[in-house]
Protein backbone atom coordinates (compact mmCIF):
# COMPACT_ATOMS: atom_id res chain seq x y z
CA UNK A 1 0.00 0.00 0.00
CA UNK A 2 1.40 3.47 -0.92
CA UNK A 3 0.88 6.08 1.77
CA UNK A 4 0.47 9.68 0.73
CA UNK A 5 1.32 12.54 3.03
CA UNK A 6 -1.37 15.01 4.10
CA UNK A 7 0.56 17.85 2.50
CA UNK A 8 0.18 16.18 -0.90
CA UNK A 9 -3.61 15.73 -0.45
CA UNK A 10 -4.79 18.96 1.11
CA UNK A 11 -4.60 20.77 -2.21
CA UNK A 12 -7.10 18.43 -3.88
CA UNK A 13 -9.36 17.75 -0.86
CA UNK A 14 -12.45 19.97 -0.79
CA UNK A 15 -14.80 20.69 2.09
CA UNK A 16 -17.74 18.25 2.43
CA UNK A 17 -20.63 19.31 0.22
CA UNK A 18 -23.09 19.72 3.13
CA UNK A 19 -20.87 22.34 4.80
CA UNK A 20 -21.15 24.54 1.71
CA UNK A 21 -24.72 23.79 0.62
CA UNK A 22 -27.40 24.84 3.13
CA UNK A 23 -30.22 23.01 1.28
CA UNK A 24 -28.27 19.72 1.19
CA UNK A 25 -27.28 20.08 4.86
CA UNK A 26 -30.91 20.71 5.90
CA UNK A 27 -32.12 17.74 3.84
CA UNK A 28 -29.56 15.36 5.41
CA UNK A 29 -30.29 16.68 8.92
CA UNK A 30 -34.06 16.25 8.49
CA UNK A 31 -33.51 12.70 7.24
CA UNK A 32 -31.46 12.01 10.40
CA UNK A 33 -34.26 13.40 12.60
CA UNK A 34 -37.03 11.42 10.88
CA UNK A 35 -35.24 8.11 10.28
CA UNK A 36 -36.27 5.48 12.84
CA UNK A 37 -32.75 4.07 13.06
CA UNK A 38 -31.08 7.49 13.66
CA UNK A 39 -33.44 9.78 15.66
CA UNK A 40 -31.07 12.78 15.85
CA UNK A 41 -31.95 15.15 18.77
CA UNK A 42 -33.08 16.68 20.95
CA UNK A 43 -34.37 19.56 18.86
CA UNK A 44 -33.99 22.02 21.75
CA UNK A 45 -31.03 21.24 24.01
CA UNK A 46 -32.45 23.37 26.85
CA UNK A 47 -35.89 21.69 26.69
CA UNK A 48 -35.25 18.11 25.58
CA UNK A 49 -38.66 16.76 26.64
CA UNK A 50 -38.67 12.93 26.81
CA UNK A 51 -35.86 12.52 24.26
CA UNK A 52 -33.25 11.20 26.72
CA UNK A 53 -35.81 8.86 28.26
CA UNK A 54 -36.53 7.33 24.80
CA UNK A 55 -32.87 7.03 23.85
CA UNK A 56 -32.13 5.40 27.22
CA UNK A 57 -34.89 2.83 26.57
CA UNK A 58 -33.43 2.20 23.11
CA UNK A 59 -29.96 1.54 24.53
CA UNK A 60 -31.37 -0.19 27.66
CA UNK A 61 -29.52 2.13 30.05
CA UNK A 62 -30.18 5.05 32.38
CA UNK A 63 -30.86 8.64 31.36
CA UNK A 64 -27.65 9.77 33.06
CA UNK A 65 -25.59 7.31 30.99
CA UNK A 66 -27.46 8.25 27.81
CA UNK A 67 -26.74 11.97 28.34
CA UNK A 68 -23.00 11.18 28.34
CA UNK A 69 -23.21 9.59 24.83
CA UNK A 70 -23.21 12.83 22.82
CA UNK A 71 -22.22 13.84 19.29
CA UNK A 72 -19.28 15.65 20.92
CA UNK A 73 -17.59 12.33 21.83
CA UNK A 74 -18.82 10.29 18.81
CA UNK A 75 -16.17 8.71 16.60
CA UNK A 76 -17.64 10.35 13.45
CA UNK A 77 -17.81 13.92 14.92
CA UNK A 78 -15.20 16.09 13.16
CA UNK A 79 -13.93 19.32 14.76
CA UNK A 80 -10.47 19.27 13.17
CA UNK A 81 -8.81 22.59 12.15
CA UNK A 82 -9.52 22.00 8.45
CA UNK A 83 -13.18 21.21 9.17
CA UNK A 84 -13.57 24.37 11.31
CA UNK A 85 -12.38 26.35 8.29
CA UNK A 86 -15.18 24.70 6.26
CA UNK A 87 -17.81 25.87 8.77
CA UNK A 88 -19.49 29.24 8.14
CA UNK A 89 -19.15 31.79 10.97
CA UNK A 90 -18.89 31.02 14.68
CA UNK A 91 -18.93 27.28 15.50
CA UNK A 92 -19.33 27.28 19.30
CA UNK A 93 -21.83 28.49 21.94
CA UNK A 94 -22.43 28.04 25.68
CA UNK A 95 -23.89 24.51 25.16
CA UNK A 96 -21.10 23.18 22.92
CA UNK A 97 -19.73 23.50 19.41
CA UNK A 98 -20.67 22.73 15.80
CA UNK A 99 -18.92 19.91 14.00
CA UNK A 100 -19.39 17.68 10.93
CA UNK A 101 -20.91 14.19 11.13
CA UNK A 102 -19.14 11.92 8.62
CA UNK A 103 -21.67 9.18 9.34
CA UNK A 104 -24.81 11.08 8.22
CA UNK A 105 -23.25 13.95 6.18
CA UNK A 106 -24.49 17.09 7.95
CA UNK A 107 -23.36 19.73 10.47
CA UNK A 108 -24.36 18.56 13.94
CA UNK A 109 -24.07 20.02 17.48
CA UNK A 110 -21.88 18.41 20.12
CA UNK A 111 -24.67 18.54 22.76
CA UNK A 112 -27.02 16.33 20.73
CA UNK A 113 -26.98 12.56 20.09
CA UNK A 114 -28.54 9.79 17.95
CA UNK A 115 -29.12 6.01 17.93
CA UNK A 116 -25.99 5.41 15.81
CA UNK A 117 -23.59 7.01 18.34
CA UNK A 118 -20.22 5.23 18.59
CA UNK A 119 -17.46 5.76 21.15
CA UNK A 120 -14.07 7.13 20.11
CA UNK A 121 -14.41 10.79 19.15
CA UNK A 122 -14.18 13.54 18.44
CA UNK A 123 -11.92 13.85 15.36
CA UNK A 124 -9.39 16.62 16.06
CA UNK A 125 -6.58 15.70 13.64
CA UNK A 126 -6.58 16.80 9.97
CA UNK A 127 -5.11 13.48 8.78
CA UNK A 128 -7.92 11.51 10.38
CA UNK A 129 -10.45 14.04 9.08
CA UNK A 130 -9.25 13.63 5.48
CA UNK A 131 -9.17 9.85 5.90
CA UNK A 132 -12.81 9.82 7.06
CA UNK A 133 -13.92 12.14 4.25
CA UNK A 134 -12.13 10.27 1.44
CA UNK A 135 -13.42 6.91 2.66
CA UNK A 136 -16.95 8.24 2.81
CA UNK A 137 -16.74 9.69 -0.69
CA UNK A 138 -15.32 6.43 -2.05
CA UNK A 139 -18.16 4.49 -0.45
CA UNK A 140 -20.70 6.86 -2.05
CA UNK A 141 -19.03 6.45 -5.42
CA UNK A 142 -19.02 2.67 -5.02
CA UNK A 143 -22.73 2.71 -4.18
CA UNK A 144 -23.50 4.85 -7.24
CA UNK A 145 -21.42 2.58 -9.48
CA UNK A 146 -23.16 -0.51 -8.10
CA UNK A 147 -26.62 1.01 -8.69
CA UNK A 148 -25.60 2.01 -12.20
CA UNK A 149 -24.37 -1.50 -12.93
CA UNK A 150 -27.57 -3.09 -11.63
CA UNK A 151 -29.72 -0.73 -13.66
CA UNK A 152 -27.70 -1.35 -16.79
CA UNK A 153 -27.79 -5.09 -16.22
CA UNK A 154 -31.56 -5.19 -15.69
CA UNK A 155 -32.60 -2.80 -18.46
CA UNK A 156 -29.87 -3.21 -21.05
CA UNK A 157 -29.61 -7.00 -21.29
CA UNK A 158 -29.96 -7.83 -24.96
CA UNK A 159 -29.73 -11.60 -25.25
CA UNK A 160 -31.25 -13.97 -27.82
CA UNK A 161 -34.65 -13.75 -26.10
CA UNK A 162 -34.61 -9.94 -26.34
CA UNK A 163 -34.21 -10.00 -30.13
CA UNK A 164 -36.61 -12.91 -30.61
CA UNK A 165 -39.43 -11.33 -28.58
CA UNK A 166 -38.83 -7.93 -30.19
CA UNK A 167 -39.27 -9.44 -33.66
CA UNK A 168 -42.62 -11.01 -32.65
CA UNK A 169 -44.28 -7.92 -31.11
CA UNK A 170 -45.16 -4.84 -33.15
CA UNK A 171 -45.25 -2.71 -29.96
CA UNK A 172 -41.99 -3.06 -28.03
CA UNK A 173 -41.45 -2.51 -25.18
CA UNK A 174 -44.91 -3.24 -23.80
CA UNK A 175 -46.57 -5.15 -20.96
CA UNK A 176 -47.26 -8.17 -23.19
CA UNK A 177 -43.74 -8.14 -24.63
CA UNK A 178 -42.21 -7.94 -21.13
CA UNK A 179 -44.22 -10.97 -20.02
CA UNK A 180 -43.10 -12.89 -23.09
CA UNK A 181 -39.48 -11.89 -22.45
CA UNK A 182 -39.63 -13.30 -18.90
CA UNK A 183 -41.09 -16.59 -20.16
CA UNK A 184 -38.51 -16.82 -22.94
CA UNK A 185 -35.66 -16.45 -20.47
CA UNK A 186 -37.18 -19.18 -18.28
CA UNK A 187 -37.35 -21.79 -21.05
CA UNK A 188 -34.58 -20.48 -23.30
CA UNK A 189 -34.67 -18.77 -26.69
CA UNK A 190 -34.51 -22.11 -28.55
CA UNK A 191 -37.60 -23.49 -26.81
CA UNK A 192 -39.74 -20.34 -26.72
CA UNK A 193 -42.15 -19.46 -29.51
CA UNK A 194 -41.43 -22.47 -31.76
CA UNK A 195 -44.83 -24.12 -31.39
CA UNK A 196 -48.13 -22.80 -30.12
CA UNK A 197 -49.88 -26.18 -29.92
CA UNK A 198 -49.14 -26.66 -26.23
CA UNK A 199 -49.48 -23.01 -25.29
CA UNK A 200 -52.94 -21.79 -24.34
CA UNK A 201 -53.98 -18.16 -24.21
CA UNK A 202 -54.50 -18.47 -20.48
CA UNK A 203 -50.88 -19.57 -19.95
CA UNK A 204 -49.65 -16.62 -21.99
CA UNK A 205 -51.28 -14.10 -19.64
CA UNK A 206 -49.77 -12.92 -16.38
CA UNK A 207 -51.96 -12.34 -13.27
CA UNK A 208 -52.26 -8.59 -13.85
CA UNK A 209 -53.40 -9.11 -17.46
CA UNK A 210 -55.96 -11.69 -16.33
CA UNK A 211 -57.29 -9.26 -13.74
CA UNK A 212 -57.64 -6.49 -16.35
CA UNK A 213 -59.43 -8.85 -18.77
CA UNK A 214 -61.87 -9.95 -16.06
CA UNK A 215 -62.65 -6.29 -15.29
CA UNK A 216 -63.30 -5.62 -19.00
CA UNK A 217 -65.44 -8.76 -19.18
CA UNK A 218 -67.58 -7.57 -16.25
CA UNK A 219 -68.05 -4.15 -17.86
CA UNK A 220 -69.04 -5.74 -21.19
CA UNK A 221 -71.57 -8.02 -19.46
CA UNK A 222 -73.16 -5.01 -17.76
CA UNK A 223 -73.28 -3.11 -21.05
CA UNK A 224 -74.75 -6.12 -22.89
CA UNK A 225 -77.46 -6.52 -20.23
CA UNK A 226 -78.31 -2.81 -20.46
CA UNK A 227 -78.60 -2.92 -24.27
CA UNK A 228 -80.71 -6.09 -24.05
CA UNK A 229 -83.15 -4.31 -21.71
CA UNK A 230 -83.33 -1.31 -24.04
CA UNK A 231 -83.87 -3.58 -27.07
CA UNK A 232 -86.65 -5.46 -25.26
CA UNK A 233 -88.35 -2.18 -24.36
CA UNK A 234 -88.09 -0.99 -27.98
CA UNK A 235 -89.42 -4.35 -29.24
CA UNK A 236 -92.35 -4.23 -26.82
CA UNK A 237 -93.20 -0.69 -27.98
CA UNK A 238 -92.95 -1.72 -31.65
CA UNK A 239 -95.12 -4.81 -31.11
CA UNK A 240 -97.73 -2.78 -29.24
CA UNK A 241 -97.78 -0.17 -32.03
CA UNK A 242 -98.13 -2.88 -34.69
CA UNK A 243 -101.00 -4.53 -32.83
CA UNK A 244 -102.72 -1.18 -32.44
CA UNK A 245 -102.25 -0.41 -36.15
CA UNK A 246 -103.62 -3.81 -37.22
CA UNK A 247 -106.59 -3.41 -34.91
CA UNK A 248 -107.44 0.00 -36.35
CA UNK A 249 -107.09 -1.36 -39.92
CA UNK A 250 -109.51 -4.20 -39.13
CA UNK A 251 -111.96 -1.73 -37.61
CA UNK A 252 -111.79 0.40 -40.81
CA UNK A 253 -112.46 -2.70 -42.96
CA UNK A 254 -115.44 -3.65 -40.78
CA UNK A 255 -116.90 -0.16 -41.17
CA UNK A 256 -116.30 -0.31 -44.98
CA UNK A 257 -118.20 -3.60 -45.16
CA UNK A 258 -121.02 -2.18 -43.06
CA UNK A 259 -121.25 0.84 -45.35
CA UNK A 260 -120.80 -1.28 -48.50
CA UNK A 261 -117.81 0.80 -49.62
CA UNK A 262 -114.80 -0.47 -51.59
CA UNK A 263 -111.33 -0.91 -50.16
CA UNK A 264 -109.86 0.76 -53.27
CA UNK A 265 -112.43 3.21 -54.70
CA UNK A 266 -112.43 3.81 -58.46
CA UNK A 267 -111.00 0.40 -59.51
CA UNK A 268 -112.21 -1.67 -62.46
CA UNK A 269 -113.94 -3.99 -60.00
CA UNK A 270 -116.07 -1.16 -58.58
CA UNK A 271 -119.02 -2.24 -60.78
CA UNK A 272 -118.95 -5.83 -59.42
CA UNK A 273 -121.41 -6.59 -56.63
CA UNK A 274 -122.15 -9.58 -54.45
CA UNK A 275 -119.84 -11.96 -52.68
CA UNK A 276 -116.39 -13.08 -53.92
CA UNK A 277 -117.63 -16.17 -55.79
CA UNK A 278 -120.28 -14.10 -57.57
CA UNK A 279 -117.67 -11.51 -58.59
CA UNK A 280 -115.30 -14.24 -59.92
CA UNK A 281 -118.17 -15.70 -62.00
CA UNK A 282 -118.92 -12.26 -63.49
CA UNK A 283 -115.25 -11.87 -64.53
CA UNK A 284 -115.31 -15.38 -66.13
CA UNK A 285 -118.46 -14.48 -68.11
CA UNK A 286 -116.87 -11.16 -69.10
CA UNK A 287 -113.92 -12.93 -70.84
CA UNK A 288 -115.76 -16.15 -71.75
CA UNK A 289 -113.41 -18.35 -69.69
CA UNK A 290 -113.95 -20.76 -66.81
CA UNK A 291 -114.25 -19.67 -63.17
CA UNK A 292 -111.27 -21.94 -62.35
CA UNK A 293 -109.01 -20.02 -64.76
CA UNK A 294 -110.12 -16.74 -63.19
CA UNK A 295 -109.41 -18.02 -59.66
CA UNK A 296 -105.94 -19.32 -60.72
CA UNK A 297 -105.06 -15.91 -62.14
CA UNK A 298 -106.37 -14.09 -59.06
CA UNK A 299 -104.42 -16.46 -56.74
CA UNK A 300 -101.21 -15.74 -58.69
CA UNK A 301 -102.07 -12.05 -58.48
CA UNK A 302 -102.50 -12.17 -54.70
CA UNK A 303 -99.03 -13.79 -54.31
CA UNK A 304 -97.48 -11.05 -56.48
CA UNK A 305 -99.32 -8.14 -54.86
CA UNK A 306 -98.53 -9.35 -51.33
CA UNK A 307 -94.96 -8.23 -52.06
CA UNK A 308 -96.30 -4.65 -51.86
CA UNK A 309 -98.92 -4.92 -49.09
CA UNK A 310 -99.56 -6.96 -45.96
CA UNK A 311 -103.36 -6.97 -46.41
CA UNK A 312 -104.72 -10.01 -48.39
CA UNK A 313 -108.02 -8.21 -49.09
CA UNK A 314 -106.22 -5.27 -50.71
CA UNK A 315 -104.09 -7.71 -52.72
CA UNK A 316 -107.27 -9.57 -53.82
CA UNK A 317 -108.98 -6.39 -55.03
CA UNK A 318 -105.85 -5.23 -56.95
CA UNK A 319 -105.55 -8.71 -58.55
CA UNK A 320 -109.23 -8.61 -59.61
CA UNK A 321 -108.71 -5.19 -61.27
CA UNK A 322 -105.78 -6.59 -63.31
CA UNK A 323 -107.63 -9.80 -64.30
CA UNK A 324 -110.67 -7.74 -65.43
CA UNK A 325 -108.29 -5.77 -67.63
CA UNK A 326 -106.49 -8.89 -68.98
CA UNK A 327 -107.44 -12.48 -67.98
CA UNK A 328 -103.80 -13.62 -68.60
CA UNK A 329 -102.19 -10.60 -66.89
CA UNK A 330 -100.14 -12.52 -64.30
CA UNK A 331 -99.01 -15.25 -66.75
CA UNK A 332 -97.65 -12.50 -68.99
CA UNK A 333 -96.00 -10.81 -65.98
CA UNK A 334 -94.08 -14.03 -65.12
CA UNK A 335 -92.88 -14.35 -68.75
CA UNK A 336 -91.71 -10.73 -68.76
CA UNK A 337 -89.65 -11.35 -65.60
CA UNK A 338 -88.01 -14.44 -67.11
CA UNK A 339 -87.14 -12.55 -70.29
CA UNK A 340 -85.62 -9.74 -68.22
CA UNK A 341 -83.37 -12.28 -66.49
CA UNK A 342 -82.30 -13.84 -69.79
CA UNK A 343 -81.29 -10.43 -71.16
CA UNK A 344 -78.42 -10.43 -68.66
CA UNK A 345 -76.53 -12.76 -71.10
CA UNK A 346 -75.66 -12.21 -74.77
CA UNK A 347 -77.57 -15.32 -75.91
CA UNK A 348 -80.87 -15.41 -73.99
CA UNK A 349 -82.39 -18.06 -76.25
CA UNK A 350 -79.75 -20.70 -75.42
CA UNK A 351 -78.70 -19.76 -71.89
CA UNK A 352 -80.92 -20.44 -68.89
CA UNK A 353 -78.31 -20.95 -66.14
CA UNK A 354 -74.66 -20.36 -65.18
CA UNK A 355 -73.54 -23.63 -66.83
CA UNK A 356 -74.82 -22.41 -70.21
CA UNK A 357 -73.02 -19.09 -69.75
CA UNK A 358 -69.70 -20.80 -69.07
CA UNK A 359 -70.14 -23.03 -72.13
CA UNK A 360 -70.81 -20.24 -74.62
CA UNK A 361 -67.07 -19.63 -75.16
CA UNK A 362 -63.95 -21.73 -74.87
CA UNK A 363 -61.45 -23.84 -76.73
CA UNK A 364 -62.57 -25.52 -79.96
CA UNK A 365 -63.38 -29.21 -79.86
CA UNK A 366 -65.60 -31.56 -77.92
CA UNK A 367 -64.65 -30.42 -74.44
CA UNK A 368 -65.82 -26.78 -74.71
CA UNK A 369 -66.01 -24.41 -71.73
CA UNK A 370 -63.48 -21.90 -70.45
CA UNK A 371 -59.74 -22.44 -70.76
CA UNK A 372 -56.89 -22.57 -68.25
CA UNK A 373 -54.49 -19.72 -69.15
CA UNK A 374 -51.62 -21.42 -67.32
CA UNK A 375 -51.67 -24.28 -69.87
CA UNK A 376 -51.68 -22.22 -73.09
CA UNK A 377 -49.00 -23.17 -75.63
CA UNK A 378 -48.95 -21.73 -79.18
CA UNK A 379 -52.51 -20.48 -78.93
CA UNK A 380 -53.94 -23.79 -77.64
CA UNK A 381 -55.12 -24.20 -74.08
CA UNK A 382 -56.48 -27.01 -71.95
CA UNK A 383 -60.04 -26.74 -70.59
CA UNK A 384 -60.45 -25.02 -67.25
CA UNK A 385 -62.09 -28.08 -65.71
CA UNK A 386 -59.58 -30.83 -64.99
CA UNK A 387 -60.26 -34.45 -65.86
CA UNK A 388 -60.44 -37.05 -63.09
CA UNK A 389 -56.96 -37.78 -61.76
CA UNK A 390 -55.36 -35.00 -63.83
CA UNK A 391 -52.65 -32.93 -62.07
CA UNK A 392 -51.37 -29.48 -63.05
CA UNK A 393 -48.37 -27.46 -61.95
CA UNK A 394 -50.43 -24.40 -61.05
CA UNK A 395 -53.93 -23.69 -59.84
CA UNK A 396 -56.19 -23.04 -62.91
CA UNK A 397 -56.57 -19.43 -64.06
CA UNK A 398 -59.78 -19.55 -66.14
CA UNK A 399 -60.79 -17.19 -68.96
CA UNK A 400 -63.52 -17.53 -71.70
CA UNK A 401 -61.09 -17.88 -74.65
CA UNK A 402 -57.35 -18.28 -75.32
CA UNK A 403 -57.35 -14.68 -76.64
CA UNK A 404 -58.66 -13.45 -73.30
CA UNK A 405 -55.58 -14.92 -71.59
CA UNK A 406 -53.53 -12.13 -73.16
CA UNK A 407 -55.37 -9.57 -71.04
CA UNK A 408 -53.78 -8.47 -67.75
CA UNK A 409 -54.77 -10.65 -64.81
CA UNK A 410 -54.35 -10.29 -61.07
CA UNK A 411 -50.58 -10.05 -61.38
CA UNK A 412 -47.73 -10.58 -63.84
CA UNK A 413 -48.59 -14.31 -64.09
CA UNK A 414 -51.88 -16.15 -64.00
CA UNK A 415 -53.01 -18.30 -61.09
CA UNK A 416 -51.24 -18.93 -57.82
CA UNK A 417 -47.50 -18.27 -57.60
CA UNK A 418 -45.13 -21.10 -56.88
CA UNK A 419 -42.93 -21.06 -53.78
CA UNK A 420 -39.94 -20.14 -55.96
CA UNK A 421 -41.76 -17.19 -57.52
CA UNK A 422 -42.89 -15.94 -54.11
CA UNK A 423 -39.33 -16.18 -52.79
CA UNK A 424 -37.97 -14.25 -55.81
CA UNK A 425 -40.54 -11.48 -55.33
CA UNK A 426 -39.70 -11.24 -51.63
CA UNK A 427 -35.99 -10.90 -52.46
CA UNK A 428 -36.74 -8.22 -55.10
CA UNK A 429 -38.79 -6.19 -52.61
CA UNK A 430 -36.02 -6.40 -50.04
CA UNK A 431 -33.18 -5.29 -52.32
Amino acid sequence: MIKVKLADLTIGIKCPAATQDLELNTKNRNNAIQADYIQYGPLNVDEPGDYWEKIADHWDTTEEAAKKSLCGNCTAFDISPRMKECMPGETSDEDGELGYCHMHKFKCHSARSCYTWAKGGPIEDDDISIDWQTKGEEEQLDEKREKRKKKKKSSGKKDACYYKVKSRYSVFPSAYASGALVKCRKVGAKNWGNSKKNESIEEALDPQEKKELRTIKMQLNKSAAKHARQAKQATDIAQASEKSSNLHAKQVKTIDKMLGEELIPGGLGSELTGDVEHQHKKIADMHNISVEDVEKQIQKGIEVEMEHTSDPEYAHEIAMDHVIEDPNYYDKLVKLKLEAKRKLTSKPSSETNLRDWFKRKGSPGKTGGWVDCNTCRNGKCKPCGRQEGEKRAKYPACRPTPAACKESGRSKTWGKKSAKEKNNERINRKF
